[in-house]
């Protein structure tokens, strides 16, 4: 998936989050990525899901958590929680 395929499809996520009520309706992508991740140490694509999954353990919907936990996996990244809910990415080796 190239990086506007993934930067299109994390803005429907997004949107589609917003409908439910998962994010409040002010939330954008870039409030998202600028909150929880440094852009210069991990691609946008991944830099976006971790942030998601950061809002949804947030908002304690552990299930939304858990499903873009497996996303990040897939994509050969390992992520890594500790206790108090601070959580470490770093690219499988």
């Amino acid at each position: 998936m190239s990086e506007t395929q993934s930067a299109s499809l994390a803005e429907e996520i997004l949107q589609s989050l917003k409908m439910l009520s998962v994010f409040p309706a002010e939330m954008s992508l870039k409030n998202l990525y600028d909150k929880w991740l440094d852009k210069q140490q991990y691609p946008e694509d991944i830099a976006l899901l971790f942030a998601q999954r950061q809002q949804a353990k947030e908002q304690k919907d552990y299930t939304l958590a858990d499903e873009i936990r497996q996303q990040i996996i897939q994509a050969g990244w390992e992520l890594r929680d500790e206790k108090g809910g601070k959580s470490y990415l770093s690219r499988k080796m």
